[in-house]
């Protein structure tokens, strides 16, 4: 299973690649995802699974460890390709979640409502996915994040931030407040890469083409001037 390391920092994202193992009927992604946060929006942080059998396939996935803060955990939760959990059980899970997924990539990724926290640092959670049809058939996800302290001044509401149209083809409007300083623009699609980026043209509105991309789910990211992430929001491309 290729190894990589996906890293969001600033609106940079790094993969790291390393050696290969067994081959098996599904990998992940990024076997671990290390995040860099100010930590002022909810902010979801991608990874997927890659069925490789070509049809069908059950798996199922539960939480096994972390050492996230209690407020975190509070704050957090899990969605596979059919559903979203935040229930505090989770920590870690007694019952494992399930889903059937079709041949190709299908998302699961960590959100955290980072305005309902107050811890800072780095902590982790790590996931293990198993196809209970072989007992060996097994791959983890690691999720690292860090939380840095950032001025409170300068942090947008995202309720502010407004992108139409939603879902779109090609040209979208993106609308923020002036006090949020968004000075770039960035879309990264399900697995966490950059796909697209471009300067603020104003400082109320900037308008960005999503014409060359292919059709499915992303998510926006605006930044300001030190590189902090102001918003994410997530949009479709038809």
């Amino acid at each position: 299973m290729k190894k990589l390391l996906i890293i969001l920092t600033s609106g940079i994202v790094l993969n790291l690649c390393g050696s290969a193992a067994n081959a098996q009927s599904f990998v992940m992604a990024h076997d671990t995802v290390l995040i860099t946060t100010g930590g002022t929006v909810l902010t979801t942080f991608p990874d997927s699974v890659n069925n490789l059998t070509g049809s069908d396939l059950a798996l199922n996935w539960k939480v096994i460890g972390t050492d996230f803060p209690a407020d975190w955990k509070d704050a957090s939760g899990f969605c596979d390709p059919f559903a979203c959990y935040s229930d505090l059980n989770m920590w870690p899970v007694v019952t494992t979640k399930n889903f059937s997924q079709a041949s190709g990539l299908a998302p699961f990724y960590l959100s955290i409502d980072f305005p309902l926290t107050t811890s800072t640092g780095c902590y982790y959670t790590r996931v293990l996915f198993t196809n209970p049809a072989i007992a060996t058939d097994t791959a983890t996800a690691t999720f690292i994040v860090c939380k840095t302290a950032v001025a409170v001044a300068n942090v947008a509401n995202e309720r502010s931030v407004t992108i139409t149209p939603n879902p779109a083809q090609g040209m979208v409007h993106i609308q923020y407040d002036r006090a949020a300083g968004v000075k770039e623009i960035a879309v990264y699609d399900m697995v966490g890469r950059q796909v697209f980026t471009q300067a603020a043209t104003g400082e109320t509105r900037t308008t960005i083409n999503l014409e060359a991309m292919m059709p499915g789910m992303y998510f926006v990211r605006l930044f300001n001037s030190r590189g902090d992430v102001i918003v994410t929001k997530q949009i479709t491309k038809q």
